[in-house]
């Protein structure tokens, strides 16, 4: 399994699920995991021709969209928005040496 680099220069272990592995932890038709994916929501972490890996937090980031798209009537041009908003937030908060909250956790 590819290892990531932390910035204390060790290394974790990256987490790769594949293309109907994402569907089925959503539900989320794999049509529209690629349609999430030409809209710029979601990149696979590696891929070719005919065989796409996501990293694991494609999983919650894809749950997030449908919440927001399903749940609370939210646009994919608004979704992209608030989930960058959501990544400048964390990375502040990180910088800042604050917890880092993430989605569906309690510090």
């Amino acid at each position: 399994m590819p290892k990531k680099r932390t910035s204390q220069g060790g290394s974790i272990e990256t987490r790769y699920v594949t293309l109907e592995a994402i569907s089925t932890r959503t539900g989320v038709t794999t049509r529209r995991v690629r349609y999430l994916e030409r809209a710029g929501l979601i990149r696979p972490a590696e891929s070719d021709e005919h065989f796409r890996l996501y990293h694991e937090e494609t999983v919650e980031r894809i749950q997030t969209i449908e919440r927001l798209t399903n749940d609370l009537g939210v646009n994919l041009a608004g979704v992209e928005v608030i989930l960058n908003m959501r990544e400048q937030i964390i990375a502040l908060r990180a910088r800042a040496g604050l917890p880092v909250e993430r989605p569906g956790e309690r510090t």
